[in-house]
């Protein structure tokens, strides 16, 4: 399949499925940076509760 195709094939998408493919280019994206994982395995050792939400907080926000 050419890029040329797979444009076209993304063009013909659904909104939320040009999401789902665009979310996925992302994350190929950022699981190749170095810097990215980095930055992400820090935010996760942090155990600071000021710096994480409550899941009852988490879940208002979505609402």
């Amino acid at each position: 399949m050419t890029i040329a195709e797979i444009k076209k094939e993304v063009t013909e998408l659904g909104d939320q499925e040009q999401r789902e493919v665009l979310a996925h280019l992302v994350h190929i994206r950022q699981m190749k940076d170095p810097e990215y994982l980095d930055r992400i395995t820090n935010l996760l050792d942090d155990k600071g509760s000021k710096n994480w939400v409550s899941l009852d907080d988490f879940n208002k926000e979505m609402e």
